[in-house]
């Protein structure tokens, strides 16, 4: 077993680097490398921990020239040799290693020293083992490897194919990343990140100066656009105060060649100063910081990848990539629109939960929003048409508020969290929508046989394996689906009345058409039907009572219009309104179930979200106080509107006394401030249960166990944070569209 030396000896620190900056990096290099190949000719198998090491001091910007010594040579010479291809043997012939990852890396050092010739031998090599379905097996690192070395081919088009899948394959990863991806052996925690930052920037470069075809699938272009915003985005928010990452050398040493790859992205040019002072700040830290012990040893059968010398080679490199301004500006072609931006920004910064954020921050959060804006659009009238209602206002606050909360509280949700919530957002509005719009014109003076229909649609999907057939069984019982209203359904001996549908085919298609797609999508999504079966039930039952709700929120708004809907003893009080039909009527609580089933499947593997009776008792009262708070934001927002449609509104109720004969009348201001007070109350109720549940779960489980119930409830939060959101915003303006159908008003 050889000793390892180590540059700590001959170590040159940050006052030196400053006399004659650029020529004293480049030494550090050199001596990084002469004793790299000492090491080697001891112990062959540190060639591919030093590989590493030189190709990261040529992708950081070292050109071939500076570091061409004798040492350099040495090294590159026993590169050339350590493969042996004609065995297709990846990895080291000494110890026949095969490994993707590090071949890959040896390729791409062969490629940028100029050794194109073994280079190619061993790419061949390399593609030959690797078949299309098997990129989305390779470890993250092994595919930003395989991409980088495609992407620095000279004739890259000719590998476009395993290109694609390769970043596919990577974008899927990031996407659905529940928490970190994780480094290969002992590397930076922050090594992925800076892999795919590297291997997704070069390939947008080639795609806009033609060294590869430009992306053609929208949806794809702009999931590259968001994974490779979001890396770089975290990574500056991620910074700590003393400048450093964790406090650590090799972390700050990420940091920095992540930010200085940032700066060269056009998405970033609102953002450079920010990103320049973290460069400089994180500069100074690691210029007088020591690396780790000059003991390490390395054993013969296994690379640790966390020696102090490669240490070592990422501080010199990031020092080399701070010094360095960018030629040329990358990635215009993934801007989105952002216009209004400005607007959206003034309007956030109203906002209690954004109120001491940094303008920037929420400006940038804002920018990755707007990247999820033609994912978001790719299915926005997939379901709904939105017949009847003006447009949809909320379509460019959607896609912005998931990011922005996400990243104010730190908690880097995967991008998948962030698109489900987005969609259910939108499908929630669209659903409001439609229903007041469509299912409730056209069912008018047939409301039960509209809720037979919504009955007969989730029975239908939710017992069936398969969705092919179920519409067409569907509207054939909805054509002999009449029911009379002053039966409610059925003769006075109960039987069921043998009638035919009074709707006529386009109107019940009209209706029938988008209830089954909204179902269909709530039901079988792919994560809900592999949660557990009391969430799937859950969801069930939730969507049910949500859809439900939703025509009895047009009966009361018959009852409005004919002033009727507080007449008589009957009639519910406000407090049990607001939480039982008023409360559903929000979608909080389905929504509530929904994400409860997406993060069991996710997170806990299929279990229960929330596995206790004290857990799913505290769930049920946080989704309950949410949606009545959500409810009583709302009303306070829309109560002009409301008005103005004759909508229930929750100051229509008595306890808000008599209602208002004009819209914008000091009654109305007096009602809607008493509403705003109640409704912080159930904001704290909602924050007490959290806390339950956060405490709960700290028990008796294992750790892992916590770690997923923490990560988790940082998740909750987040969600919390947004459904506080909206709120928000509809106490500053009604971001509801209006309704373009007519609608009659009380007077």
């Amino acid at each position: 077993m050889a000793e390892e030396h180590t540059p700590d000896s001959h170590r040159i620190d940050g006052d030196e680097i400053r006399k004659d900056g650029k020529e004293e990096i480049n030494q550090l290099a050199r001596h990084v490398l002469v004793i790299a190949a000492s090491n080697c000719d001891q112990n062959p198998e540190l060639i591919l921990e030093y590989s590493l090491a030189l190709s990261n001091f040529l992708l950081t910007g070292f050109s071939p020239t500076e570091l061409d010594f004798p040492a350099a040579n040495s090294m590159t010479n026993a590169l050339t040799e350590a493969f042996d291809t004609k065995k297709v043997v990846v990895g080291p012939a000494p110890c026949s290693m095969i490994d993707v990852d590090d071949t890959a890396n040896v390729i791409t050092c062969l490629r940028l020293l100029g050794r194109n010739a073994s280079a190619i031998k061993t790419l061949e090599a390399l593609l030959a083992r690797i078949q299309s379905n098997i990129y989305r097996e390779l470890s993250f690192s092994a595919n930003c490897n395989v991409l980088l070395t495609l992407l620095y081919q000279d004739a890259p088009r000719d590998y476009h194919v395993p290109i694609t899948n390769s970043i596919e394959a990577l974008c899927d990863v990031w996407w659905t990343a529940i928490g970190r991806i994780k480094p290969k052996g002992n590397l930076s925690a922050l090594h992925p990140t800076l892999q795919f930052v590297r291997a997704a920037l070069k390939l947008v470069e080639l795609t806009e100066n033609g060294g590869l075809p430009a992306f053609c699938d929208k949806v794809m272009k702009a999931r590259i656009a968001i994974c490779l915003y979001q890396a770089c985005f975290r990574t500056l928010l991620e910074q700590d105060g003393n400048g450093s990452w964790n406090s650590s050398v090799e972390d700050t040493a990420h940091g920095i060649l992540i930010l200085s790859e940032a700066r060269k992205f056009d998405l970033f040019r609102e953002t450079r100063e920010q990103i320049d002072s973290a460069i400089d700040r994180a500069v100074k830290f690691v210029e007088y910081s020591k690396t780790s012990s000059s003991e390490e040893r390395h054993s013969a059968q296994k690379v640790s990848y966390a020696s102090s010398l490669l240490t070592e080679a990422f501080r010199i490199a990031a020092l080399k990539a701070s010094a360095i301004q960018p030629d040329a500006i990358i990635g215009s072609s993934l801007r989105e629109d952002t216009t209004a931006i400005p607007k959206l920004l003034k309007l956030w910064r109203y906002t209690p939960l954004f109120s001491a954020t940094p303008e920037w921050q929420i400006r940038a959060s804002m920018i990755e929003g707007t990247l999820f804006g033609p994912v978001v659009r790719a299915r926005r009238l997939n379901i709904f048409t939105r017949k009847g209602v003006e447009e949809d206002k909320y379509f460019d606050i959607i896609p912005v508020a998931w990011p922005t909360c996400n990243n104010r509280t730190r908690t880097f949700a995967p991008s998948c969290f962030l698109f489900e919530g987005m969609m259910a957002a939108l499908l929630n509005y669209q659903v409001d929508e439609w229903i007041e719009a469509v299912a409730g014109v056209n069912y008018a003076g047939h409301i039960p046989e509209l809720r037979q229909l919504i009955d007969d649609v989730i029975v239908s999907i939710s017992e069936e394996k398969s969705v092919n057939g179920v519409y067409e069984a569907l509207w054939e019982k909805s054509a002999a689906n009449g029911i009379d209203e002053s039966t409610n359904g059925h003769h006075v001996n109960g039987t069921t009345a043998d009638r035919h549908s009074a709707i006529d085919e386009a109107s019940r298609r009209e209706v029938l058409v988008p209830l089954t797609k909204f179902v269909t999508h709530a039901l079988k999504h792919p994560s809900i039907l592999s949660a557990s079966a009391w969430d799937r039930k859950n969801v069930t039952c939730e969507l049910r009572i949500y859809l439900q709700t939703h025509v009895t929120q047009s009966e009361d708004n018959m009852l409005l219009k004919q002033q009727k809907f507080t007449e008589g003893v009957m009639r519910e009080h406000f407090f049990r309104w607001v939480r039982t039909t008023s409360a559903d009527h929000t979608s909080a609580t389905y929504t509530f179930n929904f994400i409860s089933a997406l993060l069991g499947s996710w997170i806990e593997n299929g279990e229960d979200c929330f596995p206790s009776t004290q857990e799913k008792y505290y769930a049920a009262a946080a989704c309950q106080h949410l949606a009545a708070m959500c409810r009583m934001y709302n009303d306070h927002g829309s109560a002009v509107r409301d008005h103005d449609e004759a909508n229930v509104n929750s100051v229509d109720f008595p306890e808000f006394g008599p209602r208002a004969i004009e819209s914008g009348s000091s009654a109305m201001v007096s009602k809607k401030e008493a509403l705003f007070e109640v409704a912080q109350y159930e904001r704290s109720c909602i924050e007490e249960a959290f806390r339950r549940l956060e405490g709960h779960a700290a028990g008796t489980r294992s750790a892992d166990a916590r770690a997923r119930k923490s990560r988790q409830m940082e998740i909750w939060w987040m969600f919390y944070n947004v459904t506080d959101l909206f709120g928000q915003i509809y106490v500053l303006r009604d971001i509801g569209s209006r309704l373009t159908v007519g609608n009659g008003v009380p007077s």
